[in-house]
């Protein structure tokens, strides 16, 4: 249903039917007399220069390195850029196969933990999260400068098929894991449709064989930019 902007979802494993009559009865009967209008939002200005805060606290245990940049969304992207940056964040930081896991924690053993993930689910602008955790003795700068040396490789040298096959792989099953979960699916489904995304679309993985290593190393040359990026280091506290 849709009032006023509002989309209520509707879970029912059983009786859908006798349920669907009772929101139609409670909500069906309310006139709607509002006039949706184009949403005016204010764009987000192109950033020129990188931003960098570090903070002490005493609750916080470890020093932990953030990092996030600036990049279009589902409901904003063009020539299928989106899709190419949440293969990209999988393919650097999302479990045990990624890049910066295998870099910084097996092999250099710089951070006890380490990942990034894309965020292309809002109304306006998405996010390339990345974040780490150094092992105990490692300075966070040490840490920062090992996962700025695996974008730059990325943005010189580009990621491989079989990188893009994995990826791929992990994310069809995922997706068919969402489908037999009504939750995840409705979900997915009112998201879509509150950014703007034809519920359909949502599901739709046409675009992601399609992918190539270009157009990984293409979007991450246009969006990981240091003028881009916000940059936080969390610290201890003089406490700990």
């Amino acid at each position: 249903m849709h009032d006023i902007g509002i989309a209520t979802i509707l879970i029912a494993t059983q009786r859908a039917g006798k349920t669907a009559s009772y929101f139609g009865a409670v909500y069906g009967v309310l006139k709607n007399t509002f006039q949706p209008t184009p949403r005016k939002r204010t764009p987000e200005p192109a950033p020129i220069v990188e931003r960098r805060l570090s903070m002490k606290s005493d609750r916080t245990p470890v020093a932990t390195v953030m990092r996030a940049y600036l990049t279009p969304s589902y409901a904003t992207q063009n020539n299928n850029d989106a899709t190419a940056l949440d293969f990209l964040g999988t393919i650097l930081g999302s479990g045990s196969q990624s890049r910066m896991y295998k870099s910084l924690v097996l092999e250099q053993k710089l951070a006890v933990e380490a990942g990034s993930y894309f965020i292309g689910s809002l109304l306006d602008s998405g996010k390339m999260q990345i974040y780490a955790v150094p092992a105990n003795g490692v300075a966070h700068e040490k840490l920062e400068t090992a996962i700025q040396f695996l974008i730059d490789d990325i943005k010189k040298n580009g990621v491989t098929k079989e990188e893009i096959s994995r990826v791929l792989e992990q994310a069809l099953a995922e997706q068919v894991y969402a489908l037999d979960d009504q939750n995840t699916l409705l979900r997915t489904a009112g998201a879509a449709i509150m950014t703007g995304i034809p519920a359909r679309k949502a599901f739709d993985t046409s675009d992601w064989a399609a992918l190539t290593p270009d157009d990984i190393k293409r979007v991450a040359n246009i969006y990981l930019k240091p003028e881009n990026s916000v940059t936080a280091i969390m610290l201890p506290g003089t406490k700990q």
